[in-house]
């Protein structure tokens, strides 16, 4: 236990803390490290089964193609559920403003189709495997709709309009996860079931901070280039009203530029409450074009208008990017689930 736990923790914590310290060597070593100390995990248990002793995982539970199967499909699918959940509430607390008992509301229809999904799936259980892969495809259908509906609406979207794709979101993951244990265990023997229900419960944790750590990384690595680019898109605006205050074309350059890392840096700082070094020289470069221009507050007002919409649209373009991913990840979710039993055990039934 100690051996699995020390490799999970050299995998994740440089996943989570890398972006923090400018990816150092040692995160790399640590994550390089904790192949060699599954691998370490992987013979001592097996030596432990040969000498006769109770192993914490039995070895030949890795020799069903069930259940190595189920394992690599628990592993991505937890990975996608937890990692979307986290830049979804990023994405509706920081990158549209909600409160966090408002952004909690959102996800009120993402719960409520879990339970229906789950309804149902309890029905239909007798088609197995199906079922499973029927919800994987449901849940991208789902994906998608929060795609299309960012796409659609912009930086203005809200709850209500998010409330459709949530909904089939949530019953396609209630129909994926309804029939997933039971058709993994299908695949073991009866004396194995009990370290193979252990092991599934650690790979559904260790699946769930696998995926906090790599799509939240993935997502703070691509906002700041995100913002930026929302800035350049707004730039156009920007320099016009720059010109209606009478600040010359040299100086709307600087401050167009200047705004433009500002943005990106703010969105991606460690640490919320300093400000970043570029948002100083703005304000340094600033100054002279509004004594020069003597616009009293319309170039304060225009900059802080720009980096707004540049900051709701750069957090849509990441998240429409992330939603892609996450499309991805389900799409391999359904193709491991070929490797599945096609149905649970019966009740009663004592293995093969």
């Amino acid at each position: 236990m100690l051996l699995v736990s020390m490799a999970a923790l050299l995998i994740i914590f440089p996943l989570v803390q890398g972006r923090e310290y400018d990816w150092p060597m040692w995160t790399f070593l640590m994550m390089a490290g904790s192949v060699v100390v599954f691998v370490a995990f992987a013979m001592y248990e097996s030596r432990r089964s040969k000498a006769g002793r109770d192993p914490l995982v039995v070895p030949s539970l890795f020799r069903k193609r069930g259940f190595s199967g189920g394992m690599a499909l628990g592993l991505v699918f937890f990975s996608t559920m937890q990692g979307f959940m986290l830049v979804f509430n990023l994405y509706t607390q920081i990158g549209l403003g909600y409160s966090p008992l408002k952004a909690g509301l959102v996800m009120v229809p993402w719960s409520g189709g879990m339970i229906v999904g789950f309804g149902i799936a309890q029905g239909v259980a007798r088609f197995g495997r199906t079922v499973l892969q029927a919800g994987t495809l449901v849940m991208a259908l789902g994906v998608f709709g929060v795609w299309l509906t960012l796409d659609v609406v912009g930086s203005g979207v809200g709850p209500w309009q998010l409330l459709p794709s949530l909904l089939v979101t949530g019953i396609g993951m209630g129909l994926l996860m309804a029939p997933f244990f039971d058709i993994v265990l299908a695949s073991v023997e009866q004396h194995e079931t009990g370290s193979a229900s252990g092991t599934m419960t650690a790979i559904q944790q260790l699946g769930g901070a696998f995926g906090v750590a790599v799509l939240g990384t993935v997502f703070f690595g691509l906002l700041g280039g995100g913002i930026a680019s929302a800035v350049d898109h707004h730039s156009a605006g920007l320099r016009g009203q720059l010109a209606a205050a009478h600040v010359a074309p040299a100086a709307q350059e600087r401050i167009v530029a200047d705004l433009r890392t500002c943005t990106s840096d703010r969105a991606v700082a460690k640490d919320p409450a300093a400000t970043p070094a570029s948002c100083t020289r703005l304000e340094k470069d600033t100054g002279p074009a509004m004594s020069s221009a003597q616009a009293g507050d319309r170039i304060p007002a225009a900059l802080k208008a720009t980096a707004s919409s540049a900051f709701r649209s750069g957090f849509g373009s990441v998240m429409k990017t992330l939603l892609w991913i996450v499309d991805g990840m389900l799409a391999l979710t359904f193709l491991l689930a070929f490797l599945l039993p096609r149905h649970a055990r019966p009740e009663g039934s004592a293995g093969h």
